[in-house]
């Protein structure tokens, strides 16, 4: 029998089919929210593991600005550091903790995924390119590292995910009710 584990982060649910275990990883789950950003949810499978980030400014409930704010700073690069420091907070988390061992022969993915629509493959091809150079996946030199730590990053649209990691589907979810 194929499990699927659901967890939602606002409007936006990850469905895992199968055998790999799906975790919250944000704050306050992992207890250090005062040192540390973390990513969203981490997708630990038996050969590969997936740190997932979703940011969705399309949500039912983001003021237009917000919404506007969020495009811009994608777009220059803004948000690049932050998205980085997120995995790279992450990772470390989990070798400190003894969850993902130094040198793991897992393949080591990052991920974020960005509800938005209507914006061409090069917003998120320079997106996934910046956020590549400021981790970063390769060492001086561009050289590869001595113990690799991510295999890959990407940037993806959700349907874009969707057609990549069908095992690991993002739906979004009618809104709520605004409260009376």
């Amino acid at each position: 029998m194929t499990t699927t584990q659901t967890m939602a982060e606002g409007e936006l649910s990850l469905h895992v089919l199968g055998p790999a275990t799906l975790q919250r990883f944000d704050a306050p789950v992992h207890g250090l929210a005062h040192a540390m950003k973390t990513v969203d949810f981490i997708i630990w499978g038996e050969r590969e593991t997936f740190f997932i980030e979703l940011k969705d400014p399309e949500h039912s409930r983001a003021p237009d600005e917000r919404r506007s704010d969020f495009v811009r700073k994608l777009s220059n690069g803004q948000l690049d550091s932050e998205l980085a420091q997120k995995f790279r907070d992450s990772i470390l988390y989990c070798w400190l903790s003894g969850r993902l061992p130094f040198q793991s022969k897992n393949i080591i993915h990052y991920a974020v995924i960005l509800g938005l629509t209507g914006f061409d493959s090069s917003l998120f091809l320079r997106r996934m390119e910046g956020l590549s150079a400021k981790l970063p996946v390769n060492g001086p030199n561009n050289l590869p590292w001595a113990n690799p730590w991510v295999t890959t990053c990407t940037v993806h649209s959700i349907e874009g995910w969707n057609r990549r990691f069908p095992q690991f589907r993002i739906t979004r979810q009618p809104p709520s009710p605004k409260a009376p």
